[in-house]
């Protein structure tokens, strides 16, 4: 069970797949996208407290642009916007592509995926005059049953969801509604962020859970007077492109559209950290002074990566970073 935090559910996770796999054949490098510093450090004791390593940390930005360079949606677009819509937050950033330089970025919490699930929770309530949830349990199905009700309005005009309190029926106009007024908050913010990087967007790419949400691209498209992209899948953009980027090899033919993008500056020096340092920094019991994982761990010993393609590692080195216990 995992402690709590996406931390923490990332690197059970991870553990469960490669425990899985050990069967089957070894699984050669692990990417994860982090947000900022804190998350990175985050991550990174947790992947230790589940005796992983070998994996590889990318940054948001550019594991979004891999993924996007692979998938040729970008066309010749050279300034591009990122609304990134998740369960806590919307962050936008605006980026240069060819080089990866972020030329402006902010974040709000005025909308987010369980701030919107929130207000379906409580216009279901007002509207039914259901009462309340007695308790965790009952909350937590709500919520649950809210979140499907938006989800499933993506592609469809209205949604009769059943839960143990009841149906609830919401249609695509009252789920509007609902969320105009946080949805032109933030693309407010997206204008100011633009503003102040002194660049003129070529393009909005809709990241995260929630730009599946019809408003969110249409009031993005006449409010800012620039294309929208929604890619396949855009929740897990940022994943796919820290796995891409933690493949040993890039296959023949893997170019992209674009040349890959190197970030503006490093982030601050690398420490020498082994995933036992890191354990006891998160407050886990300390383990033996190996410099090498604790035995028992999932990792098969037989799956350690080449280093990174050389040609990512060049154009990406000062904001990726690999466990240590990779170059052993």
């Amino acid at each position: 069970m995992a402690r709590g935090g996406p931390e923490e559910l990332a690197a059970e996770s991870i553990g469960t797949v490669l425990a899985e796999r050990a069967d089957t054949g070894p699984v050669s490098a692990v990417g994860v996208a982090y947000q900022d510093r804190a998350q990175a450090g985050a991550v990174r004791a947790a992947l230790a407290r589940q005796q992983l390593g070998n994996y590889l940390l990318v940054p948001e930005v550019p594991a979004a642009l891999r993924t996007l360079e692979v998938s040729g949606v970008l066309a010749d677009h050279a300034t591009l916007v990122f609304y990134d819509l998740g369960g806590s937050g919307v962050t936008v950033t605006v980026v240069d592509r060819s080089t990866g330089m972020v030329l402006g970025t902010a974040r709000s919490d005025r909308i987010s995926g369980d701030h919107i699930d929130r207000l379906i929770r409580e216009h279901h309530l007002d509207q039914t005059h259901t009462t309340r949830p007695a308790d965790a349990a009952a909350q937590l199905a709500l919520d649950t049953q809210c979140r499907h009700a938006k989800e499933r309005l993506s592609t469809s005009g209205a949604v009769c969801v059943p839960g143990e309190g009841g149906l609830l029926l919401l249609s695509q106009d009252t789920f509007d509604a609902l969320i105009a007024g946080p949805v032109e908050t933030s693309a407010h913010l997206t204008g100011e962020v633009i503003g102040r990087s002194g660049r003129t967007p070529d393009a909005v790419v809709l990241i995260g859970g929630g730009a599946r949400i019809p408003l969110i691209r249409s009031v993005m498209e006449s409010r800012l007077g620039l294309p929208v992209i929604v890619p396949g899948q855009p929740e897990l953009l940022t994943a796919e492109g820290a796995a891409l980027l933690a493949r040993p090899e890039v296959p023949a033919g893997d170019t992209g559209t674009a040349p890959l993008p190197s970030p503006a500056a490093p982030p601050p020096e690398r420490t020498e950290t082994t995933p036992e340092t890191a354990a006891e920094e998160a407050g886990a019991p300390p383990g033996p002074r190996t410099g090498r994982r604790p035995q028992g761990r999932r990792w098969p010993r037989e799956a350690q990566p080449t280093p990174i393609a050389p040609e990512l590692a060049s154009r990406y080195r000062h904001s990726v970073e690999w466990s240590d216990d990779h170059w052993q």
